[in-house]
């Protein structure tokens, strides 16, 4: 039934290793791991890691030595000890669960409580999944749940301020933030105002507006439906409150709607909760949204009664690079048929745990062309005039060749030497310099200041040296004299940008 491949696999499963570690234990790559995983729950008939573990170890295939004898997932996550911890004035209740090599914060949504959450097995299921590979940082915000009531609802400065608690008593220097529903916004704001402690964002089932005034956006709720369904919850408060739109593929299970009832009840007060999902009304973090600058995960299912997936699809597009997902069903919860959302963000983190890691490096380019291309007989020469001016060449093909040097004087000496030294042999050079911050991954330079630089290059007529006015401003007092020579329109950089002939003793 098993080949030994995917019993190996298993094997470091089950000693909690993640995904990239199984990979270079086994010398595969991430992807073929992950395919591996696949193939074995599928075998097991299970969704998750910890249930993989135990249905192994109940078949036989796995012995006291091939694992810690994990407990169920249910087990792992409940017996997690409630902790306290100080936001200014307000003691906030949170929980860690897991012990992944990433920390993940979960922001939840208008109502929560870190006790009763674990009782439903879907939920300490989902919670344990995510715990395999990330270690998951649970609490619940002021005012609701187990944390200190207060009088009104948390503003998102508030729920940012306990985040922060939170994360310095778990003792996270930086986490994936998970914004789930209305914790959504938080987690942008979070995000967008302290990116050096959020290393990814990860929102499911969110909107950047939750009510609208008049016809736009159409993903927002109209104002007017919004406070019917405030009054309705607030007569029906005690009971499964909305359990059709939040989970309408559980709302039939009395279980399942006596825990939810549960919860409700004792998370919040229907007052509390009516306040919670005022001050909500009101947010919009639209104008947030181009301002994220850390890697984002979108998910939301397409049929989401609660929340539209318009909404997502709009955050996606304005989230700069963001990944979008699309899930299908109509639940709201994160956690009902939660192996499909622990698995994206799975793989999100698995990238970008294997993409390089992009510097911004502040640098003098010269990109240079060649014509005709430069023969092998000369890279060995223009290799040695480059590193004389303590530069680094990177000679892409024999037509040209970029050098980045730490000084925009060095820069133009050596191209200005190496169009001569060049010229000399009959091969004409065109060259362009400028100054900013590259991108620098795996020893690869790019981003939009190398096209810039690319740019000037092919604006220069051959045996001509051209640099940017950002290049020329910071040689004042340097034996280079440089020549208007004219604006050129760069896309890259949004605005036009004046060059100039320059020349390494004097102008041209």
């Amino acid at each position: 039934m098993f080949k030994e491949r995917e019993l190996e696999v298993l094997r470091l499963l089950a000693q909690g290793l993640t995904n990239k570690q199984i990979g270079g234990r086994l010398s595969l790559a991430t992807e073929t791991v992950r395919w591996y995983t696949k193939e074995i729950y599928g075998k097991l008939g299970v969704n998750g890691r910890g249930e993989a573990v135990y249905r192994a170890r109940t078949l036989g295939l796995l012995t006291d030595d091939d694992s810690d004898a994990l407990p169920t997932p249910e087990q792992s996550a409940a017996q997690s000890p409630i902790r306290y911890t100080r936001s200014g004035d307000v003691h906030i209740a949170y929980r860690v669960i897991g012990g992944g090599p990433v920390d993940l914060v979960l922001i939840n949504g208008f109502v929560s409580h870190v006790e009763v959450a674990l009782e439903e097995p879907e939920v300490a299921d989902f919670l344990a999944r995510l715990g395999e590979f990330t270690r998951v940082i649970l609490f619940d915000k002021r005012g609701v749940g187990l944390s200190d009531r207060i009088g009104g609802a948390p503003t998102l400065e508030d729920t940012m301020a306990d985040v922060l608690a939170v994360m310095n008593a778990a003792g996270s220097e930086r986490a994936v933030l998970l914004g789930v529903s209305e914790g959504g916004a938080a987690s942008l704001l979070m995000a967008v105002t302290y990116p050096e402690l959020v290393s990814a964002l990860i929102i499911y089932g969110a909107t950047p507006k939750l009510a609208r005034r008049g016809e736009a956006p159409k993903w927002a709720i109209p104002v007017d439906a919004f406070t019917r369904a405030l009054d309705l919850m607030e007569r029906s408060w005690g009971g499964p409150y909305a359990v059709e739109g939040f989970a309408p593929s559980r709302a039939h299970d009395p279980a399942f709607r006596d825990w939810w009832s549960r919860l409700l009840r004792l998370g919040a007060s229907p007052g509390s909760a009516r306040a919670v999902w005022e001050t909500l009304r009101d947010i919009d973090v639209r104008d947030l949204l181009p301002s994220v600058r850390v890697p984002t995960l979108i998910l939301h299912r397409d049929d989401d009664r609660m929340i539209r997936v318009g909404a997502a699809r709009y955050m996606a597009e304005q989230i700069p690079g963001a990944r979008f997902v699309e899930l299908p069903g109509s639940d709201h919860f994160f956690w009902v048929k939660g192996h499909e959302i622990t698995r994206e963000i799975e793989a999100f983190l698995d990238d970008l745990d294997s993409a390089p890691q992009v510097e911004q490096v502040l640098l003098t380019a010269v990109c240079a062309q060649f014509q005709p291309p430069l023969p092998p007989a000369l890279e060995a020469s223009l290799q040695a005039l480059v590193e004389r001016h303590h530069g680094r060449l990177r000679l892409s093909d024999p037509s040209g060749c970029t050098a980045t040097f730490d000084g925009p004087s060095r820069a133009i000496q050596c191209a200005c030497r190496a169009r001569d030294l060049l010229a000399e042999h009959g091969v004409a050079l065109r060259a362009g310099i400028h100054t900013g911050e590259f991108e620098l991954a795996a020893d690869q330079l790019g981003g939009p200041m190398l096209a810039a630089t690319q740019a000037i290059a092919g604006a220069a007529a051959l045996g001509e040296v051209l640099a940017s006015q950002t290049t020329v401003d910071l040689i004042a007092g340097a034996a280079i004299e440089a020549s208007a020579h004219g604006e050129l329109a760069l896309a890259a950089l949004h605005r036009p940008l004046m060059l100039y002939a320059v020349d390494g003793v004097r102008v041209r």
